[in-house]
């Protein structure tokens, strides 16, 4: 029964860890995009930002702000080098070289990385960085690896397990259905429930807006109240069923299915949120059963004989053949048997996060009953980055949005946006918004600035565009900045069927200047 529950097939162990170390590698070069901007003293949020910001906290979300490894210099060859040392240990990761030891370092990286600048995390962030942990309990390096610990098995002679079960695949299967069910509860609004107006609201949002989901939005308001109520039913439900003692194989396939084509197929193309659809079924893969690779396999071997499928044999025979060849002089060696189960202090260890993990979602929900439990124990999640929210449009959609406008009044008497690279200022609407972000870090930095949480940082960035300003003007003096005002064109969105009101100007930040 408990295998049945909370095992997991080692080839869906597999493929989690190779799209988990293909997604940090992909995350790694989007990153680096905005590289001297975020994480640099010459971008808009240097080091003494990011220490203003970790003082508020308690003892050890200081100590771990100077502890991240990025924030030990703020040059860009620094920040570099730990970019090129993540992506080595992603790729180890994903190829399956030394599992367990890259799958840790990859996640010690990445915290340090999320550290040293949390304006620009989203929820795909917080989604990899539990997913990681959690992986770091199972035997990644079993099948599809360099390592090929299940081979090495088989060559002492030994049974090779096909499946997993420990504390450790049941507390990556349960995450998921904490992820679901605490983002349901948190969706406590009437925009959910009564209303149903809450998938109005939020394909609203011009900062996520597509294509295809303004023609969602255009659709007849019963249309939407009944998508909003069976998203409810579908995050607050579905994930209960895979858990069901009788649940068969099959169920869990079509299961699966359905949440990925929920994800990629429905919030994936209506709203450009960013990588969090694609991070949110990772964690689905450990749910794959036996059942489909046995058929997976079967449908490869019907295939008709091709070029492709002869040379794609050929590459995976002999990569198989180097890998024995390690595990023959392996053998020689006479090192001991692998163990694919933790060790029992990581069992223990793993039950203790588990059980940490529920007291802080439940704290989520209610911090005066739940909240005495984790009172004392907050040092934990800031040490080691167990904190979780799943409260995306929570308890509803936001009904503002807009977009900045960098006001600056040059020496010669013109006004130019700095937002929009030094066009005359213009206060009518980019159309559309969401296409003047250069990818999701710079969408929820932006995002972010208008929030009074983050009012300090708003002088750093305005710093950082005055900059590249002046580097694009030497030696033009009637380009000199004057005064710069920055800007928030409040959008509020009306409730269904009435008229939109006019976007107001809202004064973020502003200073004047003799010479600059």
């Amino acid at each position: 029964m408990l295998d049945r529950l909370f095992g997991i097939d080692l080839r869906s162990v597999a493929l989690l860890r190779i799209t988990v170390g293909g997604y940090l590698l992909w995350d790694l070069v989007d990153r680096a995009r905005g590289l001297t901007r975020d994480y640099t003293d010459w971008g808009a949020f240097p080091r003494e930002s990011n220490v203003s910001m970790w003082m508020g906290g308690d003892y050890w979300e200081r100590a771990w702000a100077f502890a991240s490894f990025h924030m030990a210099s703020g040059d860009v060859a620094w920040q570099v080098f730990l970019f090129l040392l993540a992506a080595v240990c992603a790729f180890c990761l994903m190829v399956g070289y030394r599992s367990r030891l890259f799958a840790c370092l990859s996640w010690i990286l990445m915290i340090s990385l999320q550290n040293r600048n949390p304006i620009v995390l989203t929820g795909a962030d917080q989604m990899i960085r539990h997913t990681i942990f959690w992986a770091m309990f199972l035997p990644l390096g079993a099948r599809f690896s360099v390592d090929g610990l299940a081979a090495v098995c088989k060559a002492y002679q030994q049974a090779a397990p096909t499946r997993t079960l420990s504390v450790g695949s049941a507390g990556i299967l349960l995450q998921t259905l904490f992820l679901y069910q605490f983002t349901a509860a948190l969706k406590s609004a009437p925009e959910w429930h009564t209303e149903g107006t809450a998938l109005y609201y939020a394909l609203s949002i011009e900062h996520y807006q597509t294509t295809l989901g303004r023609l969602v939005l255009a659709m007849p308001i019963g249309f939407l109240k009944l998508s909003t109520w069976l998203t409810m039913g579908l995050e607050a439900v579905g994930p209960l069923l895979a858990f069901i003692p009788v649940a068969t194989e099959r169920i869990r396939l079509w299961l699966i299915l359905l949440f990925v084509l929920f994800h990629l197929g429905g919030i994936g193309l209506l709203m450009d949120v960013g990588p969090i659809c694609e991070t949110s079924v990772f964690l689905w893969i450990c749910f794959l059963p036996g059942l489909f690779w046995d058929r997976l396999s079967a449908l490869w071997g019907r295939l008709p004989a091709s070029p492709l499928k002869t040379w794609l044999e050929a590459k995976r025979t002999g990569l198989i053949h180097w890998r024995n060849q390690r595990i023959v002089q392996r053998v020689k060696r006479g090192e001991p048997l692998p163990e694919l189960r933790s060790t029992k202090i990581a069992q223990v260890a793993a039950a203790l996060c588990l059980v940490y993990i529920l007291l802080w979602n439940l704290r989520g929900l209610d911090k005066k009953r739940y909240g005495q439990f984790t009172e004392n124990l907050t040092w934990i999640a800031s040490l080691v980055r167990l904190d979780q929210h799943w409260g995306m449009f929570a308890p509803f959609p936001f009904k503002n949005d807009g977009w900045l406008v960098l006001h600056a009044i040059l020496e010669e008497g013109s006004e130019v946006d700095l937002m929009r690279g030094g066009q005359l200022v213009r206060w009518d609407k980019p159309n559309p918004v969401s296409a003047t972000y250069v990818n999701e870090r710079e969408r929820k930095f932006l995002m972010n600035l208008y929030d009074q949480q983050y009012a300090q940082q708003r002088v750093y960035f305005v710093q950082y565009k005055m900059l590249e300003w002046i580097q694009a003007h030497p030696q033009q003096p009637n380009k000199r900045i004057r005064q710069i005002n920055l800007y928030y064109m409040l959008h509020a969105t009306p409730p269904p069927g009435q008229p939109q009101p006019k976007p107001r100007k809202i004064l973020l930040f502003n200073e004047s200047y003799t010479k600059v």
